[in-house]
């Protein structure tokens, strides 16, 4: 065809294939196709970075309220330890005070002998009522030889010197009983006034023992809590779901700084 009669894009295209230029159309499609690729490479960075990126922010919250929370925990925790540990100084205080106090009651129960006090005791009564059955006898006699002027038996007379030298006698052996009575019933009523004294001496001890036992009871109470809050608190500071998630954003964190590098290479290259 003569060239007049071509279409003007058939004479467009010889023109260009005349001048050369075909060469730089086709680069031109090339380098469109190119920058539409890597434009979605961008877009497909872009989009990861931001998915990333929104991760790293909802761990990072999460961690706040988590470390918050952590935090309000853990001053209750310690709190609650430091609140022990004062009762349990205050037990420990309390319980030298019982200490200080028993120590002299048992010292003196320890120089009391109970079963030497009991014996004597025992042994004292029985003496009592075998002097009082013989003081009994005496004033019989005596009241006999008052009452009487011959014998019950022979039925004779009873001569009045006879009377008062038997009197007499009688007398002098009723004073001496009575004397011994006296003696036995001031030693049975010492005898009580040390046993009471050691009764005494033995419920406080026995009472202070049973309060000591007590509150060292409740010292290895408060002993076991403390332990168990402190490990509480162990466990508060290594929380490991935090520090799981404080790697996890270290490990996002890098994969974002590879992307943001990609991200940078395909903005050059556009």
């Amino acid at each position: 065809k003569p060239f007049m009669q071509l279409t003007v894009a058939e004479r467009r295209g010889v023109i260009e294939d005349l001048l050369g230029l075909t060469i730089f159309a086709e680069m031109n499609k090339v380098n469109k196709a190119t920058i539409s690729s890597l434009k979605e490479d961008l877009d497909k960075e872009t989009s990861s970075f931001r998915v990333q990126t929104g991760i790293i922010a909802s761990l990072d919250e999460s961690i706040a309220n988590r470390e918050a929370a952590l935090s309000d925990t853990y001053e209750s925790k310690l709190a609650r330890v430091i609140n022990a540990k004062e009762d349990v100084l205050t037990l420990e205080s309390v319980l030298e005070d019982i200490r200080k106090e028993v120590e002299p009651d048992v010292e003196n129960l320890k120089a009391i002998d109970i079963d030497k006090i009991n014996a004597n005791i025992e042994k004292s009564t029985t003496f009592n009522i075998q002097t009082s059955t013989q003081i009994t006898e005496k004033l019989d006699r005596i009241r006999f030889f008052e009452e009487n002027a011959e014998c019950p038996l022979c039925s004779q007379e009873i001569k009045h010197t006879h009377k008062v030298a038997i009197k007499t006698s009688l007398t002098n052996e009723l004073n001496a009983l009575q004397t011994n009575q006296t003696k036995i019933v001031n030693i049975v009523q010492k005898l009580v006034d040390d046993k009471a004294t050691w009764t005494s001496l033995n419920d406080r001890a026995m009472n202070s023992i049973a309060k000591y036992k007590e509150i060292k009871k409740d010292i290895e109470y408060q002993k076991t809590l403390i332990s168990d809050y402190e490990n509480d608190l162990k466990k508060d500071m290594s929380n490991e779901n935090v520090e799981t998630d404080k790697l996890k954003i270290v490990e996002l964190g890098k994969t974002v700084v590879e992307i943001e590098g990609r991200r940078s290479k395909l903005l050059e290259d556009i």
